[in-house]
């Protein structure tokens, strides 16, 4: 893979201490990056030259752009990122993922050897203040094994076997304009993705050993936020999902952590559970039934 060219498009909007730690780490990849393109989204106190002087401090490679706040969107966004690019491979990153060592983009890319694979996603690490529950859910939803996927798993995995993630993301770059790039979303543009990818009798690798760490310490509202968008989204590609339930999923996962609270003796996290998984639901429920009203108008 040492002879392809690789790209990385990051969207990102007032970034943090954690966006320094990324740019530092991938400034350090075994396998070297072409360019790291930025697409940041800028409010009226943004200054320019201050943002760009920061960050290329950091990184050598950097391309920047700029978009209004009005203009972001979950899926055009990055396919404005991409266009910038022309390399073989692009990947997509948030700007609070932080490579865990020096051989992310390697093991994010190698299983392109696969002519066959035309996507593959990271596995994410809990943050060192990450809640309990959280990093359980980040161990069951990024577990220690790689898994190839195709759409005959769909049958035995559900929805899981659309799951890819954005936070850490790579695609072949020729094969994601011919699958059609990223539909305009407010959320689940990796998970729709992935569904074209499968549909064409293509593969989907979690990189298990292409790790970074990325979480995060959701209240219940924002979990009911988050969860509303995750509703609404696929009420919008309503035929995808037809015979593919995400809620068989969610129940395994609340059936498995709460197995886990009581075979560690932490009955007193079972409240909070129960919580999150009730503002998870009801906020998933409520963006179906407002998508569905969308549908019809």
């Amino acid at each position: 893979m040492s002879a392809d060219v690789i790209d990385v498009i990051i969207p990102a909007f007032n970034p943090d201490k954690d966006f320094e730690k990324l740019l530092s780490m991938l400034s350090c990849q075994h396998t070297a990056i072409n360019k790291i393109i930025i697409i940041n989204t800028v409010d009226e106190a943004f200054d320019r030259d201050y943002f760009e002087e920061r960050y290329d401090r950091l990184c050598q490679n950097l391309e920047f752009h700029y978009i209004e706040k009005s203009e972001f969107n979950h899926g055009l966004t990055r396919n404005l990122g991409a266009s910038f690019s022309k390399a073989d491979f692009i990947v997509f990153m948030t700007q609070d993922a932080i490579p865990a060592d020096k051989y992310l983009i390697d093991e994010l890319t190698r299983p392109f050897e696969n002519k066959d694979v035309y996507m593959t996603y990271a596995r994410q690490l809990p943050k060192k203040n990450c809640k309990y529950l959280e990093r359980y859910t980040r161990a069951y939803n990024y577990p220690g094994k790689s898994v190839l996927k195709s759409k005959e798993d769909i049958e035995t995995m559900g929805i899981k076997a659309l799951f890819c993630s954005d936070v850490c993301a790579a695609y072949r770059r020729d094969k994601f304009y011919e699958l059609g790039e990223f539909i305009k979303t407010d959320f689940n543009e990796d998970t729709f993705f992935a569904y074209n990818v499968l549909m064409a009798d293509k593969k989907i690798y979690y990189a298990a050993n292409a790790r970074v760490f990325h979480s995060h310490n959701y209240t219940y509202i924002q979990q009911f936020k988050r969860n509303f968008l995750v509703g609404k989204s696929q009420k919008s590609q309503e035929k995808m999902f037809e015979n593919i339930k995400s809620e068989d999923e969610g129940k395994k996962m609340v059936k498995s952590a709460c197995s886990h609270i009581i075979r560690h003796k932490r009955y007193y996290m079972l409240p909070d559970l129960v919580l999150n998984s009730g503002f998870k639901y009801l906020g998933y429920k409520s963006g179906k039934i407002y998508g569905n009203i969308c549908n019809k108008k």
